[in-house]
């Protein structure tokens, strides 16, 4: 009997840890910077398959988010056709630069051992060519 009440605490508890996990999970998976930020980027062709649009950052403004520098977004929007349009229209024209203003999610995508290298980028606006 004892042995049971004790089991039981241990997965009430085991339980407990499992959904504020969850709940982590969500919110960093939500959580975005507040500031629009202007992004100049070099598209990464075969960075991870054909649907991917991994962007490599080389320029980023506002100045405080330099620390991105060199890591890869993977930009987003509602309607992802869009924007595949866009990027790889650029791409077989030549360009490879490309210009993306929007909203930087705060953590890299990802579970754990699962987790990519690049941040998710809300984009609002994109453009062939570097940045003006």
């Amino acid at each position: 009997m004892r042995v049971a009440k004790l089991f039981f605490k241990l997965l009430f508890v085991l339980a407990f840890l499992f959904l504020i996990g969850i709940a982590l999970l969500v919110y960093k998976s939500r959580a975005m910077f507040t500031d629009t930020i202007t992004i100049e980027g070099f598209f990464l062709m075969n960075a991870c398959g054909e649907n991917c649009l991994d962007i490599e950052i080389r320029k980023i403004k506002p100045e405080k988010y330099q620390y991105i520098v060199g890591e890869t977004i993977d930009p987003y929007q509602p309607s992802k056709t869009e924007l595949e349009n866009i990027i790889s229209g650029g791409y077989r024209s030549g360009q490879s630069t490309f210009c993306l203003v929007g909203k930087l999610h705060k953590h890299k995508h990802g579970f754990w051992i699962f987790a990519t290298d690049s941040y998710d980028f809300y984009t609002e606006s994109i453009k062939s060519g570097k940045c003006d």
